[in-house]
């Protein structure tokens, strides 16, 4: 257990009964249509005050009228009914969340940012993990556990983090669509409970994840999370796109997320020095997760380097961590410059 006697992600993980809370017509029975879309051996729980049956599923009105244990939750209930479907989901031994839920610290105001800050006090109070808020949490492939309802199933080696749902939807499909499959896909949203420097330690240690992308706007704990960068990059290929680039970007990448993106010139200096590798599109992130992924390095003695100047001490890095025994540089930018 964590501080706060809360479960590790890997406990968290530890999945066999989902319920899903707040299951709408007006969402297309989204959660619904994306967890039954793949067999699994999942017990799936549906709960709407409305009632009713789906797709063969029915939905309990009543909170209590679930197992004495589920272990997961996704919560998709307006913002004002958060708090009181925590308390349900604590009394039923849940022991992670997805808050898919919008309407806090993402909006910038202090109604938003006091909602927050009550939600952690209560997963603090209840020992329990939470993913979000304004986020889609959780796809495990291997599990059956899915964010969108027309993703294709494949699991694989890759391991992903991203702040944005939405990028976290487009690395799946597209990666999937190139034949690259996945462990795990975080999307952390607003990090109220679940930090990325969490998930890439998490991820660092995962035999089943060989190759890690993230996707970062900004953190409220940038040191943490370069320091976790660098760990994970130690033992396995990372490569980052990092969000908001742009003036207009950054100012998108903190509305969105409630924390500074930062310069971006100091990010990617900070980036080199952990020796993870950088990438431009969302194009070249899936690219180069699929060159890791489905084209190994093997065991090699030698290396001949030959990328641009800023790549060479994370190319270095790489060849360290694959046993290299000599190489040579042949790219220039060094000690000529005079700097």
């Amino acid at each position: 257990m964590t501080q706060h006697n809360k479960p590790t992600i890997a406990e968290m993980l530890e999945i066999k009964s989902v319920a899903i809370i707040g299951v709408s017509a007006k969402l297309g029975y989204y959660w619904v249509h994306s967890m039954l879309q793949w067999e699994h051996d999942l017990d799936i729980w549906l709960v709407s005050h409305r009632g009713g049956e789906v797709l063969g599923h029915k939905i309990y009105q009543n909170f209590d009228e679930l197992p004495d244990k589920i272990d997961y939750a996704i919560i998709a209930v307006p913002y004002q009914y958060v708090p009181q479907t925590l308390a349900q989901c604590h009394a039923k031994g849940v022991k992670g969340v997805t808050i898919f839920t919008s309407g806090f610290s993402e909006l910038g105001t202090e109604d938003g940012i006091e909602r927050e800050t009550e939600l952690k006090t209560l997963l603090d109070k209840y020992g329990m993990r939470a993913f979000g808020p304004n986020c889609m949490g959780l796809m495990y492939p291997e599990l059956g556990f899915a964010f969108n309802p027309t993703a294709k199933r494949l699991a694989g080696d890759v391991g992903f983090i991203s702040q944005s749902g939405g990028v976290a939807i487009a690395t799946y499909t597209s990666g999937v669509a190139a034949g690259v499959g996945f462990s795990k896909v975080f999307s952390f949203g607003n990090q109220v409970d679940i930090k990325p420097q969490e998930l890439l330690d998490y991820l660092s240690e995962d035999r089943k994840t060989k190759v890690v992308g993230a996707y970062i706007e900004g953190a409220k704990n940038g040191r943490e999370v370069l320091d976790s960068l660098k760990k994970t990059a130690e033992k396995k290929p990372v490569v980052v796109l990092k969000g908001g680039r742009s003036n207009e970007g950054s100012r998108a990448a903190a509305s969105h997320t409630g924390a500074l993106a930062g310069n971006n010139e100091i990010w990617m200096a900070a980036f080199r020095q952990a020796n993870v590798l950088t990438v431009d599109s969302l194009e070249d992130l899936v690219a180069t997760l699929s060159v890791f992924s489905l084209s190994p390095i093997p065991q090699i003695d030698y290396a001949i380097i030959a990328v641009p100047y800023q790549y060479v001490p994370q190319t270095l890095a790489q060849c360290h961590a694959k046993g290299v025994k000599g190489v040579t540089i042949f790219t220039s930018g060094f000690s000529e410059l005079g700097t």
